[in-house]
């Protein structure tokens, strides 16, 4: 089916030569790096580093008891999960199933863990009608804070003058920045359900970046936010990117489309309005066995959009290239088989 979420469209007419085609910006798949199977649809997500009483307590304000690096991976890799789920349920792909603990480990949170058993994720997975386990299984992190000075003037604040009396310094003073960068690196595992078995580990790399300023190194690290305060957003950004390498993507492009062949593609232009293209694509078909080579034209090249919207390259190639063997040397034609094969090559 074609992706209706988050599209944009705009129609504009112009003229290329005597025939009019109408513009259209519309989402289109990418391929993710790692695609799952397709009938892979239910998703159960697991945490591995976070104790239970963490887990099902947590709250905004939770204070850790102390800074060991496995505490604060343990805080942070709730909202590694929060990212995952986040992704997830914004998309269409899959479906969530809900989120759980298997194998909690105690230590060693910053290294790969040997896989979860088959026969616990089989479990899992048939309690909750999941096809595939996605599962956080070790979290590593590392934060750096450099510091920079700078001479400045100190700026006027109306707060700081009475009367006539200036009682701000109006000469260079130092300021000093600090930078803050956290880099994170999740090791993660899909299992699949019906077999427990992994169809993918690896890792996911993020970072996020603070900077701040002070009159001092101790005013200026002051500002800087708590390490797992800082942790905790680079994990939720990192979870979002687990989800993004094996759920499909989009990318915003211009199409232009053939609206006016006919009484039939203008019913079609309706429906496109709507964005309804397969039921505008019903118009369009029965005209692939037009005797008039340039109606037939047309109405592969608009089906070559469809198969494009659907995710089909090779049908939306096999469509374009009829198109441009019915009219040779349509500029408009060629272009578009230039853009399907640059993304034919860069799929396979």
């Amino acid at each position: 089916m074609v992706r209706l979420k988050n599209i944009i469209v705009v129609f504009l007419f112009c003229s290329f030569s005597s025939c009019k085609m109408a513009y259209i910006v519309v989402d289109v798949p990418q391929d993710p790096e790692l695609p799952l199977p397709s009938d892979a649809k239910d998703v159960v997500l697991n945490n591995r580093l976070t104790d239970s009483l963490k887990l099902h307590n947590y709250k905004r304000d939770f204070v850790l008891k102390g800074s060991g690096k496995d505490e604060v991976i343990s805080v942070a890799a709730i909202r590694v999960i929060k990212g995952l789920e986040d992704n997830i349920t914004e998309g269409y792909r899959f479906n969530l199933k809900g989120d759980f603990l298997l194998a909690t480990l105690d230590s060693g949170l910053s290294i790969l863990q040997p896989p979860v058993p088959e026969k616990p994720v089989i479990s899992l997975c048939e309690k909750t009608g999941a096809d595939v386990l996605v599962s956080l299984e070790s979290v590593d992190y590392k934060t750096s804070v450099k510091y920079e000075s700078f001479m400045a003037k100190e700026p006027v604040d109306p707060k700081k003058i009475w009367s006539n009396t200036i009682t701000y310094d109006r000469r260079q003073v130092e300021y000093f920045n600090a930078r803050m960068k956290v880099n994170i690196e999740l090791g993660w595992r899909i299992y699949e359900g019906k077999t427990g078995k992994i169809i993918y580990q690896g890792y996911q790399r993020d970072s996020v970046s603070y900077e701040v300023q002070g009159r001092s190194k101790e005013e200026a690290n002051k500002k800087l936010p708590s390490v797992v305060t800082a942790v905790e957003k680079a994990g939720f950004i990192a979870g979002r990117g687990v989800m993004k390498r094996i759920s499909p993507a989009y990318s915003t492009v211009e199409r232009y489309y053939y609206k006016n062949a006919n009484p039939d593609f203008r019913k079609a232009y309706q429906l496109v309005k709507f964005r309804r293209w397969e039921d505008a694509s019903k118009y369009w078909e029965p005209y692939l066995n037009s005797n008039k080579l340039k109606t037939k034209a047309k109405a592969a090249y608009n089906m070559a959009l469809v198969a494009e919207l659907n995710g089909d390259l090779k049908l939306a190639h096999s469509y374009i290239r009829d198109a441009c063997e019915l009219w040779p040397d349509k500029k408009e034609l060629e272009a578009y088989l230039k853009v399907i094969e640059e993304r034919l090559l860069n799929k396979y």
